[in-house]
């Protein structure tokens, strides 16, 4: 990996942006108002390993509190609290359906 790509993004005006919000900002925004992941060089230099650390337990909570968020919506929609079996079973069907495709198209 080639030393100093991208080096000139990361100054003051960017990590004073970065570190207003973390949570919602660690990544980069690009044209049409697309957002990307931040590359890991880009968070270690604007970030301590501490605050990575930190910001990890928040999306971590986040994710679970998501998560835990649809469950209770799937059991009150369908009736029954099997929501892990029912996605295992949904990404199972999802796959199956690819792999007809590709045959398919290979014919």
């Amino acid at each position: 990996m080639s030393k100093g790509i991208g080096a000139s993004y990361v100054n003051e005006k960017t990590k004073a942006y970065h570190m207003a919000d973390f949570t919602d900002r660690m990544c980069l925004n690009l044209e049409g108002g697309k957002k990307a992941s931040m590359p890991r060089y880009y968070k270690e230099r604007i970030y301590t390993e501490e605050q990575r650390k930190q910001i990890g337990l928040i999306f971590k909570t986040q994710k679970e509190f998501a998560l835990t968020i649809a469950k209770r919506r799937y059991q009150g929609v369908a009736g029954h609290s099997d929501y892990d079996r029912d996605t295992v079973e949904m990404h199972k069907a999802q796959f199956q359906k690819q792999i007809k495709n590709q045959k398919k198209d290979k014919l």
